[in-house]
């Protein structure tokens, strides 16, 4: 287990110079000649576990978890510090990750921002190239999906739906491909709902960094059945998520009844529920499948 009460310790006793000591200490009982020392793995997983969540270890974790204090993964030696990472990691469940949690704990101290926005993409580019590499598997049940999505606090899922190769790039300006999600295939199932749906607008991007992410924006929700609660709608491809930064955690409200229009193609009536964007990271590209999860979704009654 990390221990937050000795990092902290130790964060405070080790600074300036006693820092540089402590790490080359560190670094000579491994028999390391300094963080490059890779004993010969080239594989792109551990190369996009190296310049990523490596290196942040190596510059902000070493003192403790590159020295003494379990689990060592911080440590000179990148194979073990590669095996040893995996163990405060969950690749199918990345928001529930150790390492995250202690993070956002303010186990880290000044050495890391509290939301653990940082430490997912780190983790998320890693768990990318191991999938890539056929190490792991992106494959997931629904029903994995859900109890994943119930430790965020969502409490229905919809289906899956396979996401073409031919979607719009940002490259063609505002050119967004509509999905509509039938509510018909929630889990857990609700017969109220089975006559709404809940519509996105998505496109596929490449930022500065080379990362590969959809953009996705106006969520909309219409319903033939009368005045629908929604609240907190979150963005899962593959089955996962990266927490808040693919939710629209700003959606709480009621909509009421409106037309289904025939035309799948065509955008639902009703106002979009949230004005802002966000960014969600492709896993495999063509062929990813989205889903959204949701913390309220329910029939109203006419006193709410």
């Amino acid at each position: 287990m990390l221990s937050g009460t000795v990092f902290v310790a130790a964060a405070l006793l080790i600074s300036g110079c006693e820092f540089t000591n402590a790490l080359k200490k560190a670094d000579s009982a491994q028999g390391g000649g300094g963080t490059n020392n890779t004993g010969g793995v080239s594989s792109s997983a551990v190369t996009a576990f190296q310049t990523g969540f490596y290196a942040a270890a190596r510059a902000r974790c070493v003192a403790c978890h590159g020295a003494s204090q379990s689990p060592l993964f911080a440590v000179v030696n990148i194979n073990a510090a590669y095996a040893t990472s995996k163990t405060v990691v969950n690749f199918s469940n990345v928001p529930g990750s150790v390492i995250l949690t202690k993070v956002r704990d303010g186990h880290c101290g000044a050495n890391c921002s509290t939301n653990g926005t940082e430490w997912t993409g780190f983790i998320n580019t890693w768990r990318a190239a191991e999938v890539a590499a056929g190490n792991i598997t992106s494959a997931i049940t629904p029903v994995q999906a859900f109890a994943i999505a119930a430790q965020d606090n969502l409490k229905w899922v919809t289906g899956q739906i396979v996401l073409s190769g031919n979607l719009p790039s940002a490259n063609s300006g505002d050119r967004f491909e509509r999905i509509r999600f039938p509510l018909s295939n929630l889990s857990p199932e609700d017969p109220d709902l089975a006559a709404a749906v809940v519509e996105i607008e998505i496109q596929k991007m490449i930022d500065g960094d080379g990362n590969r992410l959809y953009r996705i924006r106006n969520p909309r929700l219409a319903s033939s059945v009368g005045m629908v609660q929604i609240k907190n709608i979150q963005v899962m491809i593959n089955g996962r998520f990266d927490g808040i930064e693919s939710a629209f955690a700003d959606v709480d409200t009621l909509v009421t009844a409106s037309a289904i229009p025939s035309d799948p193609s065509a955008a639902l009536h009703t106002m979009p529920l949230s004005n802002k964007e966000i960014l969600v990271l492709q896993d495999r590209g063509a062929g990813d499948k989205i889903s959204l999860g949701f913390e309220v979704l329910r029939k109203a009654d006419t006193s709410d």
